[in-house]
């Protein structure tokens, strides 16, 4: 990441610069942007699946199963770092209106602007 700072900026390979700011004036994403961007994109694209989960839980209507989230999925050990589980913990991270959008390319700008505007790291 930093690479491509210095390239974009035109910066020398070696130095001290402060690329968190250069990287922010330049309105380029950072890591955790990066990473939330690509798990909610990948949670979008299972949708079909997501919904149909949800739509066989037996039980009371909760103001979870309400938002269309699905059961939080084992994450000990290494169940935890599994890309599976990235994406099923993704889903629920997801607001409801980007849920349920059926346009890929509308839900691809709806996630970028609510990730840009939530994670701030």
């Amino acid at each position: 990441m930093n690479a491509g700072v210095r390239a974009v900026a035109n910066l020398p390979r070696y130095g001290h610069f402060d690329l968190s700011e250069l990287r922010s004036e330049l309105r380029m994403q950072n890591i955790n942007q990066i990473t939330e961007k690509t798990i909610l994109l990948a949670a979008w694209k299972k949708r079909g699946e997501f919904l149909a989960r949800n739509n066989l839980l037996v039980g009371p209507s909760t103001r979870s199963h309400a938002k269309g989230n699905i059961p939080q999925p084992v994450q000990k050990g290494l169940l935890g770092k599994m890309v599976a589980s990235s994406i099923d913990c993704g889903w629920n991270r997801l607001p409801s209106h980007i849920k349920y959008e059926t346009d890929a390319k509308k839900a691809k700008t709806l996630i970028t602007n609510h990730v840009c505007n939530t994670i701030k790291f």
